[in-house]
């Protein structure tokens, strides 16, 4: 099987979880080349809809210049990029992580239908979609009518080797990983006040803060008290570690394709809170291994106020995580290649 990757997020677990699914499923499966597209004038205020021309004119020159060359490859796999043309002698399947425009538009953007257009036209463009989640999936029917029949889920993995059981003496931390890159999405907004409230009561705690920072973030930074503690971008098995000796760790989101976090935290049998986003819900289950809450800011303080106070309750979730078999990058990326050899047959 000859597979090309377009892609911009990178193979890298640093920023997104889209490169954690890059690097993840692609130490599994070979490919034959890759073609990554560049973000620089994404900083620049109004140059997005500049920036996703510029990026649609360079994919479609670069893959249809020789379209003779693209039949050699199998599949052509779309990263979950916006700007996609149509493609010769081509079978793209392309993998949503999350629907731009419900995220930005709705959420991160005061402008409506700005990626609207954008994502429609690579959906057209698409062969075939892999998608993360059944909450995407419907959505995907929901507001693209996107054949059912060629889309297919396939659920994220972690890094099984790395997030493992430990049992680590806890530390009186409170951790919430990425809060300061795309805070408004990350929920940075709703939870503070519910963190600020929980320090007023318990002296002891310290709030620590992990993940890439923009300038949004660092605004936010500036604000906090002492209190919150930002290390910056931590490395998964220093994150693992984390996660385990922390007396919790929260996952407020607003929007998430998937929601990796709280697997991960899971896998390390840790102690985790999370929204209900994404596809958070098929494998946390409320009591059990964690909490699964609505964005109610009163049951968020009610439920973190309750595990601070009851290391029995903490140590019953622990032990639970730590018998639980979680879903690893090779189950994704066997998965991958069945779907991949059924569709070029």
């Amino acid at each position: 099987m000859r597979i090309k990757i377009v892609y911009q997020e990178g193979f890298s677990n640093k920023y997104t979880g889209g490169g954690s699914y890059l690097t993840g499923i692609y130490q599994y499966i070979p490919f034959e080349a890759s073609l990554k597209i560049n973000t620089q004038l994404r900083p620049i205020p109004g140059s997005m809809m500049l920036s996703s021309l510029l990026n649609y004119y360079r994919i479609k020159n670069s893959l249809n210049k020789r379209p003779q060359q693209n039949s050699i490859y199998d599949i052509i796999h779309n990263n979950n990029v916006l700007f996609f043309p149509k493609l010769k002698n081509s079978t793209v399947v392309t993998t949503v992580h999350h629907l731009h425009f419900h995220m930005y538009d709705r959420i991160i953007s005061p402008v409506h239908g700005l990626y609207f257009p954008l994502e429609a036209l690579m959906l057209h463009h698409s062969d075939y979609v892999i998608t993360v989640s059944q909450f995407t999936k419907e959505k995907l029917n929901q507001y693209f009518s996107f054949p059912d029949e060629k889309i297919v889920v396939i659920p994220n993995g972690i890094n099984t080797e790395i997030y493992t059981p430990k049992k680590l003496p806890e530390k009186n931390i409170i951790v919430f990983p990425n809060a300061l890159r795309y805070p408004r999405r990350k929920g940075t907004y709703f939870i503070l006040p519910v963190l600020n409230e929980i320090l007023k009561k318990y002296n002891h705690l310290r709030i620590i803060l992990t993940g890439q920072i923009d300038t949004e973030g660092e605004s936010i930074r500036s604000s906090l008290s002492s209190r919150f503690e930002y290390v910056g971008f931590v490395e998964e098995h220093e994150l693992s570690r984390l996660f385990n000796q922390a007396l919790l760790v929260i996952f407020p989101s607003l929007y998430e394709g998937y929601g990796l976090v709280p697997l991960e935290v899971i896998a390390s049998g840790g102690v985790v809170v999370s929204a209900d986003v994404g596809a958070v819900s098929s494998y946390l289950k409320n009591n059990l291994n964690g909490f699964l809450l609505r964005h109610n800011a009163k049951k968020w303080q009610e439920i973190i106020n309750t595990l601070i106070e009851n290391p029995l309750m903490r140590a019953k979730i622990r032990e639970n995580n730590n018998k639980k078999k979680v879903r690893s990058w090779k189950d994704c990326a066997d998965d991958h290649i069945r779907f991949f050899n059924k569709i070029i047959k």
